[in-house]
């Protein structure tokens, strides 16, 4: 009797003791981070509102422990050149490993941004970006555009909204003078770079080649053309603008032009 309950008594203990020894494991959800994107406001070039199928690079940068803001590098970003695309749902990672992610430490993240995306831009020190040597159509004006955002305001939580500025600047070129009335006019901007090379984290473009661009008639009627430049210096005594019509060619020489970003410049031209 004795040998029976003494049994009992040791296989609870044991049990008890069980019981104690398991412990949980508790996992981290990765947070997901998601963006507020906007075109420039500002009617200074010609993408003003961001279209369903479009699609941007972002990049996110842990700051130092200094706190000072970070600039993205060729590795060791949070993201790399993530690639996000505006859905009717709005914007939305192109694929899962799209997706852009808060530090598990919670330090907090500077963010940088550029359109449109491109899948070969490795290096955001060195982005290539370029504008189309035949603008002849509203199409063709758009797509030589470039803009950029920077959010270096030090996140950890929330909403990240990215403010896209334009990097290049619209040139409006508008002819005057009875010469041209009724005759079929080529507009042509030489001598300059059209293909440069865009520091991501800095904003600072640097010229890689250089060559001719033809604009957009926008107003036969009015004789508006139009074309996106990268800003630049146009020397004194370039061949800025080259105007072609009835077998004649007139060249209209820079005083010393400086093309901004971001900003809309226009020029009128007397034909004599």
């Amino acid at each position: 009797m004795n040998v029976r309950w003494l049994i009992v008594l040791c296989l609870s203990v044991v049990g008890a003791a069980c019981v104690h020894t398991i412990d949980a494991e508790v996992e981290s959800t990765p947070r997901e981070i998601h963006f507020k994107v906007q075109a420039s406001a500002l009617a200074r070039s010609s993408k003003e509102v961001f279209a369903v199928g479009d699609s941007i690079g972002i990049y996110a940068v842990k700051r130092t422990e200094g706190g000072i803001s970070a600039i993205p590098a060729q590795t060791g970003n949070q993201a790399h050149n993530a690639k996000w695309v505006k859905t009717e749902d709005g914007w939305q990672p192109a694929s899962p490993i799209d997706k852009v992610l808060w530090s598990q430490d919670n330090a907090p993240l500077d963010f940088y941004a550029y359109y449109p995306y491109q899948r070969e831009a490795f290096d955001p020190a060195a982005i290539n970006v370029r504008v189309h040597s035949k603008q002849n159509s509203e199409v063709a004006v758009e797509e030589s555009d470039v803009l950029r955002a920077a959010n270096t305001r030090g996140l950890s939580e929330g909403d990240v909204e990215l403010q896209f500025e334009h990097v290049f600047s619209l040139v409006e070129v508008k002819l005057v003078g009875d010469r041209i009335v009724g005759s079929p006019v080529k507009v042509t901007a030489s001598e300059i770079a059209t293909n440069m090379q865009l520091n991501l984290g800095t904003g600072e473009l640097f010229p890689l080649t250089m060559g001719s661009v033809a604009l957009y008639c926008a107003d036969s009627e009015q004789m508006l053309y139009k074309a996106i430049l990268p800003p630049q210096q146009v020397e004194e005594g370039c061949a800025f603008l080259q105007c072609e019509f009835d077998g004649v060619t007139c060249i209209y020489r820079s005083p010393g032009i400086k093309l901004e970003p971001a900003c809309l410049q226009e020029f009128e031209i007397e034909v004599k």
